[in-house]
């Protein structure tokens, strides 16, 4: 038993200091999206749904956490960086 902790995940907490200070926004791939609308989900509404279904991402609201990225269980979601006109917009308190 003790072989298989921690296999699945081996470092499933990050520390506060290895955290990145790059804020990411999140970008779709509309040819993978199944349009769950699992995304929209998003704890800091930064994600809404166009009349299609498809995901768009307010760079003002997003802060980088990636929760959407991770709980894509068909990869439609990555971080990318952020324009410069996107950073501009994104107010941190």
């Amino acid at each position: 038993m003790k072989e298989l902790i921690g296999i699945a995940q081996p470092h499933p907490i990050t520390d506060f200091m290895s955290l990145s200070p790059v804020k990411k926004l999140s970008e779709f791939n509309s040819e993978l999206c199944t349009s769950c609308g699992n995304c929209a989900r998003c704890p800091y509404l930064a994600i809404k749904l166009d009349d299609k279904g498809y995901p768009h991402s307010d760079p003002a609201l997003c802060i980088g956490c990636s929760i959407c990225a991770k709980k894509c269980f068909v990869g439609a979601i990555v971080m990318r960086e952020r324009s410069p006109e996107e950073l501009a917009v994104l107010v941190e308190n």
